[in-house]
């Protein structure tokens, strides 16, 4: 990792774990193809993600964290992600004994704080987890 990686990372943690490769060049006074090819490799070292769901190139850094770091909520559905890949709102409303609507506002927090991604529409909708999710169980 090179000194304009590790600005970079200072940068994100100063500004919500996220940062854009406009936000690299800027920071580093580098061309944008530089500053994609060193954001490539940031993330083949697992150090930053680009989360499926986002538009455009925002990149968010994977936090080193155990098990016990993760959400409550979260890590009483594992069990479902490791078997399926995938959980619905049905499997969530089953896992936490919630009602439909406070299910999705939970979900939509983790969501938000980057742990899972949502694919689909309407009754079709899959949670799947995100690279920061993946990198923190593979360090279980």
């Amino acid at each position: 990792m090179n000194a304009r990686q590790r600005r970079i990372l200072a940068y994100a943690h100063q500004h919500g774990l996220t940062f854009t490769n406009q936000a690299y060049q800027k920071a580093n006074g580098v061309d944008r193809d530089l500053a994609y090819r060193e954001i490539q490799e940031l993330i083949r070292l697992n150090t930053v993600a680009r989360p499926a769901e986002r538009y455009g190139r925002t990149y968010v850094v994977v936090e080193r964290a155990a098990a016990s770091s993760l959400p409550a909520d979260l890590a009483s559905i594992l069990d479902i992600l490791s078997a399926q890949g995938y959980v619905t709102n049905a499997d969530l409303r089953k896992a936490w004994g919630m009602s439909r609507s406070t299910v999705w506002r939970q979900v939509t927090e983790l969501v938000g704080r980057g742990f899972l991604y949502r694919k689909g529409t309407k009754r079709g909708v899959r949670y799947y987890p995100t690279a920061r999710l993946q990198g923190i169980l593979s360090e279980m």
